[in-house]
């Protein structure tokens, strides 16, 4: 279950460098703003600095977050969806990975042997920032320039090196995009 605390002022979110493990986090610990994260830890991090709202691992989590009463599921049938139709500002992404840091095919054998649920538990996440606004421009810290009419991911991985905005075409360049969910948080 989510949890909401109203903010008196816009904060930055936290950039740091990635570590597999490390998210999701506790509420005390993502208020701490270790130096280090995930893709979970960032999408708590987007929540939590732009809506004042603190996703636990139920939350966010598959196949626990499929429970929840308060997800809508958009499932991506094949590549050739668009990536964004459907998609608002927001929506969490779950996706496979297709390639490793140097581009190279990701061997799916690696995962032939794991359970429906392992599978699931192994999905790369970010947050679907559409096209960004000039305020949320101004509260994420990117490392690259990016093209501000382009749709955007923003999360955490190894090949970012740590947080970034990626345009969505990077993303599903080294990640398939399985499926997304939008909270109804009753905003």
């Amino acid at each position: 279950m989510w949890y909401t605390f109203r903010m008196n002022r816009p904060e930055m979110l936290p950039s740091y460098s990635y570590r597999y493990y490390e998210g999701p986090l506790s509420l005390e610990q993502l208020q701490q703003k270790p130096p280090v994260g995930n893709c979970r830890r960032a999408v708590q991090d987007y929540y939590w600095t732009f809506h004042g709202k603190y996703l636990g691992r139920e939350d966010i989590v598959f196949p626990e977050a499929l429970k929840n009463e308060g997800i809508i599921v958009k499932k991506f049938q094949n590549d050739t969806d668009d990536f964004s139709s459907d998609l608002q500002t927001g929506d969490i992404v779950y996706a496979e990975k297709l390639r490793d840091s140097r581009g190279i095919v990701f061997s799916s054998a690696k995962h032939v042997s794991l359970s429906e649920e392992e599978r699931m538990r192994n999905f790369h996440l970010g947050v679907y920032i559409g096209v960004p606004t000039a305020e949320i421009l101004a509260r994420i810290p990117t490392i690259e320039v990016i093209d501000k009419g382009r749709p955007t991911i923003w999360h955490a991985s190894f090949i970012a090196g740590g947080t970034d905005l990626w345009p969505v075409d990077r993303f599903c360049y080294y990640y398939r995009p399985v499926l997304a969910t939008r909270l109804l948080t009753g905003e």
